[in-house]
């Protein structure tokens, strides 16, 4: 009668299984020896800088919520004032989620994840600053700090 529709079906297990190679043990690059004290030491080296990382981004995520409402309120911005703090950075995590996935698709990620990270550390290390200067640098700074973190979520 008619052919089956379940053999041409791009969902079969074992035609979507691997197919970019991940889990084969097939090496396409050059092979790096893994044996010896400096390539250990390097891994070694290559774990603690991906742990100090992360740990960094963990500590820019945190800064920019509760900790920003406490500085401002001890500086006499009226609580409710304050919570705008949230919208601003809520705001800035979805242009960062926008923009993060239409750029990613089109330029270089380690261009842009370089960027970003840049564009983070002037955020986080000029936010305490703005507070006492001007509320409205403040919501700025937090809106751009909230779009570096989304557009770093984004590749990730």
């Amino acid at each position: 009668m008619g052919e089956n529709s379940d053999d041409n079906d791009p969902f079969e297990e074992d035609i979507v299984f691997d197919q970019s190679g991940l889990l084969s043990n097939r090496s396409y690059g050059r092979q790096q020896s893994s044996t010896g004290v400096i390539p250990t030491f390097m891994l070694f080296i290559r774990t603690v800088f991906l742990c100090v990382a992360f740990v960094g981004l963990g500590l820019c995520a945190s800064l920019s919520q509760g900790p920003v409402i406490h500085l401002e309120v001890a500086v006499g911005i009226p609580i409710q004032t304050a919570f705008h703090s949230f919208t601003a950075h809520s705001l800035g995590m979805l242009i960062g989620g926008i923009l993060g996935s239409i750029l990613f698709e089109v330029y270089n990620r380690q261009f842009l994840i370089f960027v970003s990270l840049l564009w983070m550390s002037v955020s986080v290390s000029v936010l305490p600053f703005t507070i006492p200067v001007s509320y409205w640098w403040t919501l700025v700074n937090l809106a751009a700090l909230g779009a570096g973190l989304s557009f770093l979520f984004t590749e990730y």
